[in-house]
């Protein structure tokens, strides 16, 4: 053996423990990444070489293997339904989303990192976008119904359509024959605020009483008129008073007699209102000014009695309010026309029913108000009883679409409730009440009881019989080998792994790296002093040459 044979060593341990530090640097580097498993790097010596009389010389060392350390990492708690931990030996599978499901269980990828999700699709997909697989080789893939639930609501809209267009038509008739009804109601007001106006004024017939005493006040409030030697400026000025808004209530009056409106019925009540307080509030005490302005107090009563008799404000909106609510109707029927359905049609009858309470609770005693009343009493009752017989004839249809379509609902898919121990997966439909179990991937679920239970597919995971034999391809991820052991049979439910006993799936849950940083920097420590020392073999076995050269001088 040759110095130079100890340099070799010494370069074969350098490079033997610079891979060494490669390794434990990745595991550092991990230490927080979910699911992974540490590494170690195992050396081995080289061939030997003979020196006689049976001795031998090692050559140096090299690396013999990276083992995968396989073992059992911590959990860590999460929020998510779907984050996924195994307390076992075996591996979750997945498949790339662009290979053709469903896959045999060597043709699967590995993981032990659970941090799944669900994707726009419905599928369940680790970060990657890797898709998880069922018992049946399948991706985890769950559906909306939607089809299903559009041809539904296709059928209840059809069934819902036909008492919708006969319910539009009553209810779109009830809405001119409600407005004719408050405008009579109205004109019969505006008539007899109108009549009144003109006679308190004092340019209707003189029997009003109110003549003297407004002539009398304008006299006295007029520098150019004879002045009223009795009357002081006080009286005078409020006498004026009185007659300006006794005229303001004949405007508005005549107002509202040439356009019986509701805004133009309640000016003109808020006129004589007006009117009133102006008149009650005011003071006389000349003898002439006292005996007028009761003569006008008898008139303005009598007036005040004629409006409340021929135009009760609480009946006149009474007639306001049927007429609003059947505005209200119809644009719940225009609703249910538009979008028929059984909500719609309830609320049309809602509203239609509802109008008709208004109507027959309403009382109008006035001879011009109950003309009409009854005329449109008399149609409202006749609609109602009809609209009630079209939604009571179409109903058992509604309901049976309904039902079907809350069934539908019921099926597709809403959210994931729970995971258990097995891998059988419950999740809510749309309906925010029925639950379901996973079954077929794209499929609508079945309902959670004990028989579906035992049936139904659950997520997959794989029994590794050589887990070093595993390949790492990133990604947390390990594809199968020869090596691996893996079978080459299909998925199957019998043949899952998870039992929820020896094998268990873990629900919020997140297994983390199995790394010990103390035990990482311990080897660090060795690898480095490793590598100093083989430096040293090389730097002696530099120095021993020189002394042979030196030898010859």
């Amino acid at each position: 053996m040759s110095l130079t044979s100890a340099m070799f060593s010494g370069v074969s341990g350098l490079l033997g423990n610079a891979e060494g530090i490669n390794v434990i640097g990745n595991n550092l580097a991990n230490v927080n990444t979910v699911g992974f498993k540490d590494s170690r790097v195992l050396f081995s010596d080289v061939l030997s070489a003979n020196i006689g009389n049976g001795s031998q010389v090692g050559k140096g060392t090299q690396i013999q293997r990276v083992d995968n350390l396989f073992s059992q990492g911590t959990f860590e708690t999460t929020t998510s339904v779907t984050d996924l931990a195994i307390q076992g030996n075996s591996f979750f599978a997945v498949m790339d989303p662009n290979a053709t499901a469903p896959v045999n269980q060597n043709s699967a990828m590995l993981t032990r990192a659970g941090a799944f999700r669900l994707d726009s699709n419905l599928t369940l997909v680790n970060a990657d976008g890797y898709q998880v697989l069922d018992t049946a080789g399948n991706p985890i893939k769950f559906s909306d119904n939607a089809a299903a639930i559009s041809a539904l609501n296709t059928a209840l809209a059809a069934q819902a359509a036909i008492p919708a267009a006969t319910i539009n038509t009553l209810v779109a008739a009830q809405v001119p024959r409600a407005t004719t009804f408050a405008n009579a109601v109205l004109a019969a007001a505006a008539t007899a605020y109108s009549t009144q106006a003109t006679a308190i004024v004092g340019f209707g017939p003189p029997a009003t009483g109110a003549t003297a005493f407004n002539a009398a006040a304008f006299a006295a409030a007029n520098p150019v008129a004879p002045a009223l030697p009795t009357a002081s400026a006080a009286e005078a000025a409020a006498a004026f008073a009185i007659l300006t808004a006794a005229q303001t209530a004949q405007t508005a009056a005549a107002a509202a007699a040439l356009n019986p409106t509701a805004t133009n019925i309640s000016a003109a009540q808020s006129a004589f209102t007006a009117l009133n307080t102006t008149a009650n509030t005011s003071t006389f005490t000349s003898t002439a000014m006292v005996s007028a302005f009761n003569t006008f107090k008898t008139s303005l009563t009598a007036m005040n009695t004629a409006i409340n008799t021929n135009a009760p404000t609480g009946e006149i909106n009474a007639a306001l309010a049927i007429q609003t609510a059947a505005n209200t109707a119809q644009s719940a029927a225009t609703t249910a026309i538009t979008t028929p359905n059984a909500s719609t049609l309830a609320g049309v009858q809602s509203a239609f029913n509802a109008l008709t309470t208004l109507t027959n609770n309403s009382s109008f005693s006035p001879a011009a108000f109950v003309t009409p009343y009854v005329v449109f009493q008399g149609f409202q009752n006749t609609a109602n009883t009809a609209v009630n017989a079209a939604i009571t004839t179409a109903s058992p249809a509604i309901t049976a679409a309904t039902n079907q379509l809350a069934a539908a609902n019921g099926l597709a898919f809403g959210k994931i409730t729970s995971i258990d121990p097995s891998g059988l997966i419950t999740y809510l439909g749309k309906d925010g009440v029925t639950l379901n179990y996973y079954n077929t991937s794209g499929m609508v679920g079945l309902s959670a009881n004990a028989a579906n239970a035992a049936t139904v597919q659950r997520l997959a995971v794989v029994t590794v019989a050589n887990p070093n034999g595993l390949e790492k391809v990133g990604g947390t991820l390990f594809r199968p080998t020869t090596a691996s052991g893996i079978s080459s049979n299909a998925f199957s439910l019998a043949s899952n792994s998870a039992n929820g006993s020896s094998e268990k799936i873990l629900t919020n849950n997140l297994e983390q790296s199995t790394v010990d940083m103390a035990a990482q920097f311990v080897k660090m420590i060795l690898t480095q002093r490793a590598y100093s020392a083989n430096s040293k073999t090389i730097t002696t076995a530099d120095e021993m040459t020189q002394e042979v050269i030196n030898l010859k001088r």
